[in-house]
């Protein structure tokens, strides 16, 4: 007998907004995606059962919200010995979570024993969610080059990239953790390459320039900075 595939609608506008919402014709599910995770190697990547079979990330860290009443829990997959281990944590004290190393339905179904409600564990976990397999995807399939064989402007580039990318995660915690009405601003940061000391300094754009996420990289603080011109 052949399944009927439930309907399912997904709203994603990932990275550049963290929350995904998710509707089936049973219920509907907004998340907040806190790490996006990564796929193992295809010889580690465990998938979720037929018929879908998900690949399953590691790494991975979302806030799911469901129901009428808007129940929040926290999942996290980490792979252990090449194998995914799923937690939940569901409330505030330290023992609000369950556990299991066998499957999300398995963690899920450990929850809803303490919840009472019932629950798909590949959607409690947004295993089904198309926009993150495809950047993961993506990510997997891009190889970086080690910073040091890169040229002066190559490494200007990462770095702008990797600032640019920060910034977008910034904008996304502000909506999670500050309410609209604060002005919370990211005005510089520094970090490391291989010892490499460097500098980035978010100018106060325009919005014009605000779409482009343009940002100024000031030269690295030690003997390896980026010479002026790679700028």
């Amino acid at each position: 007998m052949k399944s009927i595939q439930e309907k399912a609608e997904e709203f994603s506008n990932f990275p550049a907004d963290y929350t995904i919402k998710y509707k089936t014709s049973k219920r509907s599910y907004k998340y907040y995606i806190v790490e996006q995770g990564v796929y193992p190697s295809e010889s580690e990547l465990v998938y979720t059962l037929k018929p879908n079979q998900y690949p399953i990330p590691d790494k991975y860290i979302v806030e799911t919200t469901y129901g009428k009443n808007e129940q929040t829990v926290i999942c996290y997959i980490n792979y252990i010995a090449k194998r995914p281990h799923y937690k939940i944590i569901f409330g505030l004290e330290e023992e609000d979570f369950v556990c299991s190393n066998l499957s999300p339905t398995a963690a899920a179904n450990y929850y809803l024993k303490i919840s009472k409600s019932t629950m798909n564990g590949v959607h409690l976990f947004g295993l089904q969610l198309k926009q993150l397999r495809h950047i993961r995807e993506k990510h997997r399939e891009k190889k970086c080059k080690p910073f040091a064989d890169l040229s002066n402007r190559m490494q200007v580039i990462q770095n702008k990239n990797m600032g640019i990318n920060l910034f977008a995660d910034f904008k996304n915690q502000i909506k999670h953790n500050y309410h609209s009405q604060d002005n919370v601003k990211l005005h510089e940061l520094t970090f490391s390459v291989n010892g490499s000391i460097f500098h980035i300094k978010y100018n106060q754009f325009s919005k014009e320039l605000e779409k482009t996420q343009q940002i100024a990289i000031i030269k690295g603080m030690d003997k390896h900075y980026i010479t002026r011109a790679a700028y």
